[in-house]
């Protein structure tokens, strides 16, 4: 929360600094405590959208109440690669996107960031529990049975509120 309140501090120092040149400058008299107000407003406002979409910590805050070392995590990025699920920006919608050998083979579109994560992190919670159980020898009911159990405990674990959708069946 420090970060951010430092993060929107410097945007409207920078906002309002920008103003100030720009309405030396450029704007009339009369108009320049209005352009110095929307200009501060305007570089607050992108500081917290910034934070809000760019933060890792998102991401990273919930992989750590898994016990899910980060590098699990998908890349913040455009597709790089042939492999590996990324997280980008599409137009107004989060993609979430698992590629192989250049193939998509699932991508999930949402303008709801929860639902994103939500996603990422219920994918992760069964992949983890999975490799978790590969070691054992289980008959396939028991094997269906745990993994579902771990993967709801994980996701407990990451945010309740994802474990209860996950219980609700979405």
């Amino acid at each position: 929360m420090t970060t951010l309140l430092v993060f929107m501090a410097t945007c409207f120092i920078l906002g309002f600094g920008g103003g100030l040149v720009i309405g030396i400058r450029a704007i009339p008299e009369r108009l320049r405590p209005a352009t110095l107000l929307w200009l501060s407003a305007f570089y607050v406002g992108l500081a917290v959208f910034l934070f809000r979409e760019g933060d890792p910590a998102l991401q990273g805050e919930a992989a750590r109440r898994m016990d899910l070392p980060e590098r699990l995590l998908p890349a913040l990025s455009l597709p790089t690669s042939r492999e590996g699920d990324f997280i980008y920006r599409q137009g107004n919608d989060y993609v979430y996107a698992s590629f192989e050998r250049g193939t998509c083979m699932s991508e999930h579109r949402t303008h709801d960031l929860d639902d994103l994560l939500y996603r990422v992190f219920k994918d992760r919670a069964w992949t983890r529990t999975y490799m978790d159980l590969m070691r054992q020898d289980l008959s396939p009911e028991d094997h269906a049975a745990r993994l579902a159990e771990g993967q709801l405990a994980l996701l407990e674990k990451a945010e309740p509120r994802w474990a209860a959708r996950l219980r609700a069946g979405e």
